[in-house]
């Protein structure tokens, strides 16, 4: 077992809608924190919205964290239209062999039937991009 730094414990820091901070944390502050910390895995999800970065600092804080022998797991909410299979990108491009994901996102909650085909629908791109998948409870 390994320990993680969630980027879900520093939501003030990364910001709550109404209340954003007058610099809010990035990726790259959590990388900083997990090292000072001595944590060598960073669960990077959906508050601090890794996947709106630039690509080019998507794989500048994959190549900084394995510099640092710290891990990267990618954690989003919502399965719907393409974002898990654009997550699965996502976490392939930042080097991430876990993707976490919460199905519901918003006013979307999806059936159990609708979360398994989607699933099913992506497990080839998971097995080539070697992420495993981890499905949070959301039913």
């Amino acid at each position: 077992m390994k320990l993680a730094l969630s980027s879900y414990a520093y939501n003030w820091a990364v910001g709550i809608p109404g209340y954003p901070p007058e610099r809010p944390m990035t990726v790259f502050d959590l990388l900083d924190q997990a090292v000072r910390l001595g944590v060598h895995v960073v669960q990077v999800v959906d508050n601090i919205l890794s996947e709106q970065l630039p690509r080019e600092e998507q794989y500048h804080f994959a190549k900084l964290a394995g510099q640092r022998g710290v891990e990267i797991e990618v954690g989003i909410r919502g399965i719907q239209d393409n974002h898990l299979e654009e997550s699965i990108y996502l976490a392939k491009r930042m080097h991430a062999k876990i993707l976490r994901v919460a199905a519901d996102k918003g006013e979307y909650r999806p059936n159990e039937d609708e979360i398994v085909q989607t699933i099913k629908a992506v497990i080839p791109m998971l097995e080539e991009s070697e992420v495993n998948l981890a499905v949070e409870n959301t039913i």
